[in-house]
């Protein structure tokens, strides 16, 4: 049998004596090999450790030029750090394709890099990318690194026609029949978007220390005069993870009530949306509970299709526009950071309300009154 420490050693591995045993490094991450030298395991474990390597970076690589808006301010100042996040993931899709010199990629490319991610992760991530990029290429435009941004003309992909649009605003009755059938840690989390408009992200991030109890002094009419009452409160305040702005809110008397029912117990002491054990859902486990609920209402014809935790806001936002909420108040409610999403809601209630005007008015100018113009 060889002799290990004769053989000749994989390229990137360091061998090392101590104290008569021998060892093996990983070279470029300088963590030790745990396998045994020579089995299919430790040439496993080499590669591993391989892929965890960083590579350098060509000069005038797409690589390159993603590294630079990394870097940038508008990337790591102007952005919210979950937007930061998001990014990051989308251009981990296109790391095989960081070496590429920025001379050879055109539409024609990214049209081809577009349906391969289709195909892999479907329309949302394909067109993300596509969006990504161009952000990166346009940011690279304005500093003479490119010279064009070859993703503009690349089309993003299409919604089938018969597809159900997802995060559309829930109906009054959806929301009271999802709130009814949703148990324990998920009721919470659809009370709190329901009625307060919270998003999934800070949902499950709020805990006892957002809620504030607060006294109020009312002056009411009596029989006898006026009489000065004390009413206590219950006040939601938390910084949005997305925008960091402050939300501060007066929470519905019905969501006080299902906080008093639900909220029992050792295991909300930290998150209010809590598992058993008294740790927050990751989002992916708490989007599994709702969807199983939701799937099982579509079943039965309670709900219809296209339900999510995100509709949740926009239920709220729609139903403060139409109640005459102004743009402002929009804002606060959802912690929004400007005016744009406040405005959709807005405009959407003063078409259909114009919409509705114009019709009756229409209808008088066109009526003839009587029987005029009628055929006999």
């Amino acid at each position: 049998m060889q002799n290990p420490t004769e053989t000749p050693l994989p390229p990137g591995v360091k061998r090392v004596r101590s104290k008569g045993s021998t060892y093996y490094y990983h070279r470029a991450t300088k963590a030790r090999l745990k396998a045994e030298f020579g089995t299919p395991e430790f040439d496993a474990e080499i590669r591993s450790l391989d892929l965890l390597t960083p590579q350098k970076t060509a000069p005038n690589s797409l690589g390159a030029l993603i590294d630079l808006y990394l870097a940038s301010p508008e990337f790591t100042s102007e952005l919210a750090p979950r937007t930061r996040v998001e990014y990051q993931t989308i251009l981990g899709l296109v790391a095989g394709i960081r070496p590429m010199p920025l001379s050879v990629i055109n539409g024609g490319f990214l049209l081809k890099l577009r349906d391969k991610i289709f195909k892999k992760h479907r329309r949302r991530r394909a067109n993300y990318v596509l969006q990504v990029l161009s952000l990166v290429f346009s940011w690279g435009l304005g500093r003479d690194h490119v010279v064009t941004n070859p993703a503009l003309g690349v089309p993003h992909l299409k919604l089938p026609k018969n597809h159900v649009s997802l995060n559309r605003p829930w109906k009054v009755d959806e929301f009271y029949k999802v709130l009814g059938r949703a148990q324990t840690a998920t009721r919470i989390a659809v009370a709190f978007g329901g009625y307060a408009g919270v998003s999934e992200g800070d949902v499950l991030l709020l805990g006892p220390k957002n809620l504030i109890t607060e006294q109020r002094e009312l002056v009411i009419a009596t029989a006898d005069g006026e009489k000065t009452v004390t009413q206590v409160v219950r006040i939601l305040s938390f910084i949005r993870k997305k925008t960091g702005v402050k939300v501060h809110q007066e929470l519905h008397p019905e969501l006080v009530t299902v906080l008093k029912v639900e909220c029992v117990g050792d295991r909300y002491k930290r998150h209010l949306v809590a598992r058993r054990d008294g740790d927050g859902y990751t989002e992916d486990g708490f989007r599994a509970n709702l969807r199983k609920v939701i799937q099982a209402l579509i079943k039965e014809g309670e709900v219809d299709k296209g339900l999510t935790f995100h509709g949740l806001r926009h239920f709220v936002g729609t139903t403060l526009a139409t109640n005459g909420a102004d743009n402002k108040t929009i804002m606060a409610i959802l912690g929004q950071k400007t005016a744009k999403m406040a405005e959709l809601y807005s405009e959407e209630f003063d078409r259909k309300t114009r919409g509705n005007v114009g019709s009756g008015l229409l209808r008088k100018a066109l009526n003839r009154g009587g029987t005029e113009g009628q055929e006999n």
